[in-house]
């Protein structure tokens, strides 16, 4: 297996491969939780509960960044809520998909940093982290925007050594980072945020409860879940 300190590039094309077509089920996740003792474990998405809990806090209409929002999944999920019109959605991907996106006028997307507004009351970051080489440059540009909260769901990340993969997504195969948890949660305890909740996290898949099977892995660098945080800035 490659060494951990080895570029994202480098260590990407030499790693060992584990499938995202490949699942555990809940019930095996189920057996597993019992075997390894492990707290509990939210399961699903969570964002729409929080975003509307949030939004009863504000006087105004809740500014949401979200980063890496692909097409507008996050967005679209929300506005089946009463009170959608309280939250208002900024998406920032790729200018492929932005073009992608260009006729769906709903969905306001970006693709560059100076295109978006200097703050926002929450930035979601769901399920990006692992597509990422420098994790703290990337934390450093969300808190740019000086959120109030920031929400990270579907979050990949190892209590020991972090480690680069490849991630066969789709008959794609994808860089894959798994960072360090220790590193993540130093950063945003040095800006000043503040845990409001934090717990394991497996997601609905094609309708089922699963998570990836990285058994042909070595047993280090094997993850049973993903992590699923809220994080409050401080009081000044």
């Amino acid at each position: 297996f490659p060494s951990h300190d080895s570029s994202f590039k480098e260590t990407g094309c030499r790693s060992q491969i584990f499938s995202s077509n490949t699942y555990l089920t809940k019930n095996k996740l189920k057996l597993l939780k019992q075997k390894n003792k492990k707290v509990s474990t939210v399961f699903g998405y969570q964002h729409v509960p929080i975003l509307s809990t949030l939004s009863c806090l504000f006087n105004k209409k809740l500014s949401v960044l979200d980063f890496g929002g692909g097409f507008g999944v996050s967005q679209l999920t929300f506005k089946q809520q009463p009170n959608q019109k309280k939250v208002v959605f900024h998406v920032f991907d790729s200018s492929k998909i932005k073009k992608i996106l260009k006729k769906h006028r709903e969905i306001i997307i970006f693709d560059k940093f100076e295109q978006l507004q200097k703050k926002y009351d929450v930035v979601l970051v769901q399920s990006v982290l692992q597509y990422v080489e420098d994790l703290e440059l990337i934390l450093k540009k969300i808190l740019s925007f000086k959120p109030k909260y920031i929400l990270f769901e579907d979050t990949f990340l190892i209590k020991k050594l972090e480690y680069v993969t490849i991630q066969k997504y789709f008959g794609i195969n994808q860089t894959f980072k798994v960072h360090k948890l220790e590193k993540f949660m130093k950063i945003l305890f040095k800006n000043n945020y503040e845990k409001v909740f934090w717990s394991p996290q497996i997601v609905s898949v094609r309708g089922k409860f699963q998570f990836y099977d990285m058994s042909n892995l070595p047993n280090l660098k094997q993850l049973r879940h993903t992590y699923c945080g809220l994080f409050r800035l401080k009081k000044q």
